[in-house]
Order: structure tokens, then sequence, then C-alpha cells
């Protein structure tokens, strides 16, 4: 199992200010006049920040781009290349996790792309923001049903059945969805030859 608790993001497809993201490799709209940039590939403009990112992003504001390689920012690409073949479990107890663009013929790209190509077995992830504190505590509810049934897939849909029930009975619907409906996993089903 890998926990990653920390904040997720994607990135609008065109951002102003050349400087700040030219490490992805953009390419500059045709006037270039407007400082905007055009960010092409959206597994550069999907990811998660570690441990450093502050230090990357306050890089950024002052113009400077740092090396990439230990920058705090994991990008949806530089996850794809990760060797995860035989993760059971990857949790994203993240803002935003599940959510990418669309690209026809070839899906959603983002997060979940890049978790999928790096051999993730199932993936749990966000669609829109979370709160800390109602996240952890989705969390524990996740990982005991996860304990006592071994599936993924069904811990997580009695979880949020129990969730959306209990909190639409305390808070009214709206709190309800906005708290235990976030969460959704991806299934790869059973990996063969391991």
């Amino acid at each position: 199992i890998l926990h990653l608790a920390t904040h997720g993001f994607l990135l609008p497809e065109t951002i102003r200010g050349v400087s700040r993201f030219s490490f992805l490799g953009l390419i500059t709209d045709s006037t270039g006049a407007s400082g905007r940039v055009l960010l092409r590939n959206p597994m550069q403009r999907s990811g998660v920040a570690l441990a450093g990112a502050q230090v990357t992003l306050n890089a950024w504001q002052r113009g400077e781009i740092p090396p990439t390689g230990n920058d705090g920012i994991l990008t949806a690409e530089e996850v794809s290349g990760l060797k995860l073949r035989g993760t059971w479990l990857v949790v994203l107890a993240a803002c935003d996790t599940g959510i990418g663009e669309l690209r026809f013929g070839e899906g959603v790209m983002g997060l979940r792309r890049g978790f999928v190509q790096a051999g993730a077995q199932n993936l749990l992830m966000t669609l829109w923001p979370v709160f800390d504190i109602s996240s952890g505590e989705f969390m524990l509810d996740f990982y005991t049903a996860v304990q006592k049934t071994g599936n993924a897939p069904d811990a997580l849909a009695s979880v949020q059945r129990d969730w959306l029930v209990r909190l639409r009975e305390k808070h009214g619907l709206s709190a309800a969805v906005v708290l235990g409906g976030p969460f959704i996993l991806s299934s790869q089903g059973q990996f063969q030859g391991l």
C-alpha cells in the first residue's frame, strides 16, 4: 500500500508567466506578448506536492527555475515511470487527484493514467477538494473496511454508503455529498503472474 496525504493539482492548459513553468517544456503563444504559456501535455499539468514543493514554488515566484529532479513536485508523467507493479493499493488523499484532461481515443490523462501505467492495481482518488479532518476520518474507516474485506472496491462502496447515510441524517444531503462523495476507486483487477 502506498498512501500519499498531500496536495493534488491539475493546472490549466494556458498559464500566465513563462519563466515559472518553462521547466515543463512549455511553448509560448504565437504572439508571445501576453506572457501566457501553453502546457500541452496534461501528464505534466497534473500531480501532487511532496516535501520540498514550497521551495520550488518560492523559486518560481522569484522567476527562478530549480532543477526538476528533486523539486517536490511529482507529476503524472513522472509517476508513469515509477515501478509500482505489485502495488495492491495507492491512496491519493489529496484534492482533485482523480481529475484530468479528456483526450479522445486515450481517455482521461492525469494522475490516474500515471499510476496505472506505473503498475498500481487499485487507486483511490478524489474528484474535488477534500477537508483534512473529514478526509482523515474517512481514510480510517476505509482502511478498517479494507482490512476486514481484503477488497478495496467493496470497502470503498461500504464506507461511502455508511458515510452518505450518516451525514445526510446529521447535516443534510449537500454536506453528505461534499464530505463522503469525492472518493473514487479505479481497479485494474487481479494481476496475473505476480
